[in-house]
This record gives structure tokens, C-alpha cells and sequence, in this order.
């Protein structure tokens, strides 16, 4: 990964990576999207690694963990494990480290050389390294081992609980409801939505929002075409259909950041209906989809996974045939 100039002279984030064996690169407007970028690239890279590719595989300076570390927490971010503070807060500390230990091999740096950084800048490396090992430290076994789901178990709210609070919501907060709650979307795809991407029947989801801005693309596909929810439709207004308006913005318009999901109004209904987390509305659709009989492919296809495995490892004992077993 490296900082490149455009021909129009702006500043690019290159990240170089493998696909199918092929050598790729992607240019970056954003810091954060590099870094996340570089961090999935690697970890799919040591995922495939023989034990002795692993073993040579350890001549990385600092500021490639630095920013394969960030990467990571920028992944976290999105997801809404991260609050904005904290990320902003870890880029200001690992980004102004002196540019002659950045340059150090990551591997050949004496406990003394971080002696006088602060203790919480000292927190945060270790936390990269104890990453990065945690990728490289299997030995030379070269039985694949799956990796452990050291997340919580996922929080499905009650079908009453949602209807309850998109009646109760204004219209601004229904649409975001609704599209998180029967799509299945991610508020980081929600909030760059506009009345263009409305086509007939169709919603195409085409972008997705970053700590820095609105980038083109999404998780695993460039696009995906959604239907239209019926719910939604009343709650549109006609004379913006085609405008590049923002479907869920500022009442100036402006379009609204990521922590609009877990602060104000938003916050205070997911609270008042025992929704928990925004992100619990994406179970909620996935579940209702699979309850109603939908194929697991099409639910992958729904949510935007990378693949229809990611799928089922979290959502298949939904599955309405599981379901009907259990009655």
C-alpha cells in the first residue's frame, strides 16, 4: 500500500493485492478505506498460506501493521462495534509515530524502542501485533483449523416490536427503518441512498458510506438491485424521484453521518421497542425472509454477502424448514 498523486494532482491510497492469483491494485480516495481494503486483502491472503509461506512471510515494516491494524478497526467501525471517537482517536495516535520506526521491520523492533511512546499508543500496537501473530502463529500444522466466532449471539427482535416502532417513528426514521428491517440493509448503505436510485419497482444499492465520505461500491458486489418495499412508497416524495436527494437526510437536506443509527431519536426508539443495535434490523429481515421460505442463496444475495457460506454459518438455523422441525 502506498500514497500516489492522480493526474489531477490529488492525493490516492494504492493498495496492491492478489485475486485468484492474479496481481491487482485499487486507488483509494480515503485513508480508511485503503487501510480497511489492505486489511481484508491480508487476512484472505494468510487464510490460503501454506506454514511455510507463513514463515517467510514476516518482513513487514511497522507502518504496513499500523495500517493493516487500522484497517481492521475501520472494518469495526462499519460494522457499529466502533464509536467514531475512538477510531479517530487511534488514527491521530498510530499515524503521527516517528517516520524512523514506521520504517523498522515489524518483527526486529526492541521493547525498549517503544518505551517512551504512550501508554495508550503502546496499547494499540500490541494489540496489532498480538493480530498479526494471531494470523502467523499456527506453527507449521498445516491442518486448517476454523476460526472461532468470538461474537455474542445475534439478536432477532420480536416481529411486534418493529412494526410498533416504525408506526411510532416520523417519516424520515420509517424510511430507514423499513429499509433496514425488510432489506436488510446496512445504515453504511442506507444513508448514500438517493430518490435516482429508485428505478420503477427497483432499488439499486450502489455505494455505501465511510468515516471520511461516500465510496462507490459495496462489500462484495459493485451493485445490487433490490426491490422497492410497499411500506416504503407512501413515505416517498414524488417531486424528488431521478434527484440526487438523499432518501433519508438532514431536514436541510444534507446528507446525515453514521452515528446518526446510535444517537437522537433513532437511538431513543430502538431503546423505547427493545430493538437493541440498528444492525439488529438486518437480522430481522434476514430471519423473516428465511421464515417465509426464501432460499438461503437469495437471503445472501439480499444482505450483500461476500458469500452464500457467511449465510448460512449466522443465519441458517432460521431456516423455515429448521423452524417447522422444531415445533
Amino acid at each position: 500500500m502506498k500514497e500516489i498523486r492522480n493526474p489531477h494532482g490529488k492525493t490516492r491510497w494504492r493498495v496492491n493485492f492478489e485475486k485468484n492469483g492474479v496481481k491487482m491494485h485499487k486507488d483509494h480516495r480515503a485513508l480508511e478505506e485503503a487501510c480497511r481494503h489492505l486489511y481484508l486483502a491480508e487476512t484472505d491472503r494468510f487464510a490460503d498460506m501454506s506454514a511455510e509461506e507463513k514463515e517467510k512471510s514476516r518482513d513487514w515494516p511497522l507502518r504496513k501493521l499500523v495500517r493493516f491494524y487500522f484497517g481492521l478497526k475501520v472494518e469495526q467501525f462499519e460494522l457499529g462495534k466502533l464509536r467514531l471517537s475512538t477510531l479517530s482517536m487511534l488514527k491521530s495516535l498510530l499515524f503521527s509515530l516517528d517516520e524512523s520506526l514506521l520504517n523498522k521491520p515489524a518483527m526486529k523492533i526492541r521493547a525498549g524502542e517503544f518505551r517512551e511512546l504512550p501508554e495508550l499508543t503502546r496499547r494499540y500496537l500490541n494489540s496489532a501485533y498480538l493480530k498479526l501473530l494471531k494470523l502467523r502463529g499456527i506453527g507449521c500444522s498445516p491442518v486448517a483449523v476454523g476460526r472461532q466466532n468470538k461474537e455474542g449471539p445475534i439478536v432477532v427482535p420480536a416481529f411486534e416490536n418493529v412494526a410498533s416502532m416504525i408506526a411510532a417513528a416520523n417519516p424520515r426514521e420509517k424510511r430507514a427503518f423499513i429499509l433496514a428491517s425488510e432489506l436488510g440493509l446496512r445504515i453504511s448503505e442506507i444513508l448514500p441512498l438517493r430518490y435516482c436510485d429508485i428505478q420503477g419497482n427497483l432499488l439499486s444499492v450502489t455505494r455505501h458510506l465511510t468515516p471520511v465520505g461516500v465510496e462507490d461500491g459495496l462489500k462484495a458486489d459493485p451493485q445490487r438491485l433490490l426491490w422497492v418495499p410497499d411500506a416504503l412508497i407512501p413515505l416517498l416524495d414524488e417531486r424528488r424521484l431521478g434527484t440526487d436527494t438523499p432518501l433519508v437526510a438532514k431536514e436541510s437536506g444534507e446528507p446525515l453521518a453514521l452515528s446518526y443509527s446510535r444517537n437522537g431519536v433513532v437511538k431513543a426508539l430502538l431503546i423505547q421497542f427493545n430493538i437493541g443495535t440498528f444492525h439488529n434490523l438486518r437480522h430481522f429481515a434476514a430471519v423473516q425472509m428465511l421464515a417465509n421460505g426464501e432460499d438461503i442463496s437469495f437471503v445472501s444475495h439480499v444482505l450483500g454477502h461476500k458469500d452464500i457460506d457467511t449465510t448460512n454459518n449466522i443465519y441458517g438455523r432460521f431456516r423455515s424448514s429448521v423452524l417447522r422441525r422444531k415445533k
